[in-house]
């Protein structure tokens, strides 16, 4: 298991405006280009046509942010590059939190390991929409849970439990912790008629089959 940090750096840059402007000069874009790509090249990255790479730190090079998934250790190199630049001004960046990089017997291990955890917060997400209200069909939690690990996918994010929530859904029905049905083609969920909180929790510790 590989940890890193969700990482937006922000800049700012006539080329944003050169894309948008037919009538910018399109050697303001190049000289971008050339020196970002020579800012991480001289950091020891290696350049693909819209990111750039440090072993398993990947940043996509935008026109308005570099943002990716970075080693915490990379973060002030890179910060001090950046101010160095002359085709655009760097001004911050903002930590998005933690993303690790998982073997496939590690993510396995770990969705098993937080399954019972995450049930439980399942569970609690649909009952907080039902007593505010709201919808209470969903084909996912509205939000992202304590328990979910965020998986770094190159400069992108998923979430573990997110990704394989049909898997985790299946396996609430067969528990009979949710209930489920077809809308526009799709399935969503909803709680069972109401029963006593003690016993929904108690049935989400169950083992996963």
């Amino acid at each position: 298991m590989e940890k890193f940090k969700e990482i937006y750096f922000y800049i700012q840059t006539k080329v944003y405006k050169a894309n948008t402007d037919e009538r910018a000069d399109p050697e303001i874009a190049q000289r971008f280009y050339e020196e970002t790509r020579e800012i991480f090249w001289n950091l020891g990255f290696t350049l693909g046509r819209d990111y750039a790479l440090k072993e398993n730190s990947c940043l996509q090079i935008g026109v308005m942010t570099f943002r990716g998934n970075l080693k915490e250790a990379l973060i002030p190199e890179v910060e001090q590059a950046l101010k160095t630049a002359e085709t655009f001004r760097y001004s911050h960046y903002n930590d998005y939190g933690d993303t690790f990089l998982l073997s496939e017997t590690e993510q396995e291990t770990y969705f098993q390991d937080h399954l019972a955890d995450y049930e439980k917060e399942v569970l609690e997400t649909f009952k907080s929409c039902r007593d505010k209200g709201l919808d209470p069909w969903m084909d996912r939690p509205l939000i992202t849970l304590e328990s979910d690990i965020v998986l770094c996918r190159g400069y992108h994010t998923e979430n573990l439990y997110l990704k394989r929530f049909p898997e985790v859904a299946a396996d609430m029905e067969e528990k009979g912790l949710l209930i489920q049905k077809v809308k526009n083609g799709k399935p969503v969920y909803s709680l069972p008629k109401p029963k006593s909180r003690s016993s929904i929790l108690k049935a989400a510790g169950k083992s996963y089959r």
